[in-house]
């Protein structure tokens, strides 16, 4: 694993456009439409950006209400030059995650050379470029890069953030301490989970570099209260951000701790017992047993060999069937390392990384495992970033431990082809198979629906959407461009639903209710209405009742939609 000094950052140059070209092919059209909440956020950056306010009127807001979801706004804000320079297209909503993704190699390199020492530095810059391609390479890294995701953002600036802190605070650049904390906490108004994620991380952090930071408080008092100050201004700002309706919205529906999760399963379970309000019933089953219990399916979910290595999770557009979150060699590797943590490897001894990367996992785990759906590729992508240190440390250990180098050899051989293997299969999957097998898991449909609602809507009274709860109208504003000054008198919405949610009424002419099929055949208007062919054919109509203006049909022809009026 030698090589000559000075051909590191070529060898670090080269995992970089590996990495870039398997996050920007194809970015546009793989996957081949926005999804709902990419749609959101090109357009609240675009609504921003004209003028200083969202789609409900609220000016720069700290929490974005959206759908009633309250988005974090950093991915939204970066979003908006980006919107202003190229403008508002899919491949430029996805760009923040896209870039976000590639600057998180050298990222990684950065921070696993944090942790060097003039002893040892030629190892950490190994390890650091092998951690550097694994992350590169990482099936879980590139689909996050390749879709408008908070989280992907929110994970280059905790990696930054944190590598500048340990080089802060292990090296006379105090100085460096000050970007390290605003890029540490950042990510508490970028994506959700981290909420959860940065208090307990950095306490353990503090705990872990206890000396070196009473050491700077002694000593770099200039340094130190303006770090305390950027923390406590983000204390302030993280408290307001999860105040009233915002915080109720996001995490009652979510938390296993809500008793409406458990409810239902908990009175079954005690009308088993003769009396289900006795002491054995309420021994048997109560809200702490079912607490734990769903902990204890979370945590087992996510280790599961489905999540991990085959499909991810099962949440729709985050995750796809033949794809997993790590490779089989991560996976060897995570087993390498332990082996080596049991049998006490120098460099972990000597090295406080391999303790910041497992807690750094450990702690990944507690926003996913009280919530609803653990296996969640989104909520547990801190743990991407470890996973693939972890493993890098165990590959490492294990080649530069063998002395012979024929077997070196072997043993690197069979280590480049397990990845080529499992790199084609993911090229296979995501860029040739993705794309036609899971086309209609996407709304393919909204670019040429948008254009053709567009030509129509000024010959009808009404055009009907009954996709209420989908948020049909942010796929219009965002392919429309629609001015955002006109939205005060052209949109309304419904009273916010008993899930805190939020959905469209009306949009100009457009309407987004159920539709009544007795006033649409009788009415002396002239209607028009979106509808899914199935929900179509539900209605028993005739042929007499309806005209179909256009159908929309998916590439395998499985899935159709249709314009239809009544005259």
């Amino acid at each position: 694993m030698k090589y000559t000094f000075k051909y590191r950052y070529l060898l670090l140059l080269l995992i970089l456009v590996v990495g870039a070209a398997l996050r920007f092919y194809k970015l546009g059209s793989i996957p081949w439409a926005v999804n709902r909440d990419e749609a959101s956020i090109g357009y609240t950056a675009y609504s921003l950006l004209k003028i200083g306010t969202d789609e409900h009127g609220v000016s720069w807001p700290l929490n974005i209400q959206s759908f009633g979801d309250w988005k974090l706004p950093v991915y939204i804000y970066t979003l908006i030059p980006f919107v202003s320079l190229f403008g508002l297209t899919t491949t430029v909503v996805r760009l923040p995650s896209a870039l976000a993704g590639v600057l998180l190699i050298p990222a990684t390199f950065y921070f696993v050379t944090s942790f060097s020492s003039k002893k040892k530095h030629e190892a950490f810059v190994q390890i650091g470029l092998l951690a550097a391609f694994l992350v590169a390479i990482s099936p879980w890294s590139i689909r996050l890069s390749r879709i408008a995701y908070e989280a992907n953002l929110a994970l280059l600036l905790c990696v930054t953030g944190v590598s500048l802190l340990i080089r802060g605070l292990t090296t006379k650049n105090k100085l460096l301490l000050l970007p390290g904390t605003f890029l540490t906490l950042l990510p508490l108004i970028t994506y959700h989970a981290y909420q959860v994620f940065i208090p307990i991380f950095l306490l353990s952090i503090c705990i872990l570099f206890f000396a070196p930071i009473a050491k700077t408080i002694k000593e770099h008092t200039k340094i130190a209260l303006p770090v305390i100050f950027i923390a406590l201004a983000f204390m302030a700002v993280l408290f307001s951000a999860n105040t009233g309706a915002a915080n109720t919205t996001k995490f009652t529906g979510l938390s296993i701790f809500s008793e409406s999760t458990y409810h239902y399963e908990l009175y079954d379970r005690r009308i088993s017992f003769p009396n289900p309000n006795g002491i054995a019933a309420k021994i048997y089953a109560n809200s702490v047993s079912m607490v734990l219990e769903g902990m204890g399916k979370n945590i087992a979910s996510i280790l599961s060999p489905s999540f991990l290595l085959f499909n991810g999770g099962t949440h729709g557009s985050h995750d796809i069937a033949g794809i997993g979150n790590i490779y089989s060699v991560t996976l060897t590797g995570l087993f390498l390392f332990f082996f080596w943590y049991i049998h006490g490897h120098p460099l972990i001894k000597n090295s406080k990384m391999p303790a910041v990367l497992l807690l750094w996992l450990l702690f990944s785990f507690f926003a996913p495992i009280i919530t609803t759906e653990a296996a969640h590729s989104i909520r547990f992508s801190p743990a991407l970033f470890p996973l693939e240190l972890l493993a890098a440390l165990g590959l490492y250990f294990t080649i530069a431990s063998i002395r012979k180098i024929n077997t070196k050899i072997v043993m690197l051989g069979f280590f480049l082809i397990l990845i080529t293997y499992s790199v084609i299969q993911f090229f296979g999957t995501y860029f040739y198979l993705y794309p036609q097998r899971d086309y209609d898991t996407w709304p393919w449909y909204y670019h040429s629906l948008a254009q053709d609602i567009s030509l129509e809507k000024n010959a009808y009274k009404k055009v009907l959407f009954p996709q209420v709860s989908s948020s049909p109208y942010i796929f219009l504003l965002l392919e429309w461009q629609y001015p955002p000054e006109n939205l005060a008198t052209r949109l309304s919405f419904y009273p916010v639903d008993e899930g805190g949610f939020v959905h469209a009424k009306q949009l100009e002419n457009i309407y987004f209710e159920p539709v009544d099929w007795q006033t649409f055949i009788t009415s002396p208007e002239p209607i028009l209405v979106f509808i899914d062919e199935n929900e179509l054919k539900k209605q028993n109509l005739s042929d007499n009742d309806f005209v179909v203006i256009k159908k929309y049909e998916s590439k395998d022809a499985k899935k159709a939609y249709y314009l239809v009026s009544n005259r």
